[in-house]
């Protein structure tokens, strides 16, 4: 008999209304924009050698000197925080950059400054002093 009902209740009110799947499509769009923004993008390893970075994404592998950084920058506002490296010039990977650097995340460091960050700040200034 619930069977019956259903259907028949199915049956009653088979209008189509396109906004509940308007709604969903937005979501899906607006989480691939997020997802792009903040994770695809991101390198599988990045390896500080002092002088440069070792850099891979996927099988492709890139030496990044550190006098090419242009500029270091870091979000505060996601857990765990991202870094971004813009390049001077484009290495095969592109012109910037991003990567989460271990052992530095959790709700208790959410706004503190990266280890990590600063002393790659501080690297890439140094370079900017000597050379002037």
């Amino acid at each position: 008999m619930l069977v019956v009902l259903v259907g028949q209740a199915w049956r009653h009110d088979s209008r189509f209304s396109p906004v509940p799947m308007i709604g969903l499509l937005g979501i899906l769009a607006f989480g691939v924009h997020l997802m792009r923004k903040t994770l695809w993008d991101l390198m599988d390893r990045v390896e500080d050698y002092g002088e440069y970075l070792l850099v891979r994404r996927g099988s492709v592998e890139d030496r990044i000197s550190i006098t090419d950084i242009m500029n270091v920058s870091m979000s505060y506002n996601q857990s765990p925080a991202r870094i971004a490296l813009r390049l001077r010039k484009p290495c095969r990977l592109g012109d910037e950059i991003a990567f989460i650097p271990t052992g530095f995340w959790g709700p208790t460091r959410a706004f503190a400054r990266n280890p990590i960050a600063e002393d790659l700040i501080a690297r890439v200034d140094l370079i900017r002093q000597e050379a002037r």
